[in-house]
């Protein structure tokens, strides 16, 4: 496992390379395929809801936890347990449902984080992204973060196929448009009691 993050500082994402397989993402992508789609939902406080103007565009989906599903997040919360314990610390109590996103041509999803989940006693603490799709196979749907003043920053080990970044639910980023071809990604949400 190869892990890409600044040793000096801790609030940047980490990026895990090959922890799915490509046998993996695949299975994944058909259990992703197989479930009811939402349009452009985002959460606030008031629950989910359509975004505001240009806010996002992409097609989701959630894939509970069941017989099917079981591998994934056996593998997501082992490892994220194994992340948090190395490097953040964070206080964490379980894992949210599992969101599987499909990034079309022209889709994206501005610049948010992940903070809200709705339950007033947790927030999420840890944001993952697995990617789904050959970096081969799309132009564009970059994950960019703002850490700095120096604006918006990606780098290519995030595209890898079966990677997986990781990074403190506050943090600052988006999914920049798709220029050709379709990104798909898992997305999941470590929570825990309110950060103090």
């Amino acid at each position: 496992m190869t892990v890409y993050f600044n040793k000096a500082l801790y609030i940047t994402p980490l990026n895990f390379q090959n922890i799915f397989s490509k046998e993996e993402t695949k299975q994944i992508i058909e259990l992703g395929e197989k479930q009811p789609f939402s349009e452009n939902l985002v959460h606030s406080i008031s629950g989910p809801r359509a975004p505001l103007g240009d806010e996002r565009k992409s097609s989701i989906c959630f894939l509970e936890n069941n017989d099917d599903t079981l591998f994934v997040y056996h593998k997501l919360y082992k490892f994220m347990n194994d992340v948090n314990n190395e490097y953040y610390g964070f206080d964490l109590k379980g894992i949210e449902t599992l969101q599987y996103s499909v990034y079309k041509e022209n889709d994206h999803y501005g610049f948010h984080t992940d903070i809200y989940n709705g339950d007033p006693c947790f927030c999420r603490k840890l944001s993952i992204t697995v990617n789904l799709t050959d970096p081969k196979e799309y132009e564009g749907g970059d994950l960019e973060f703002i850490t700095s003043h120096s604006g918006p920053w990606t780098v290519d080990h995030f595209r890898a196929l079966g990677s997986v970044t990781v990074f403190p639910s506050y943090l600052i980023h988006r999914v920049s448009k798709v220029k050709k071809g379709i990104r798909r990604s898992l997305v999941v949400w470590f929570i825990g009691p309110g950060i103090k």
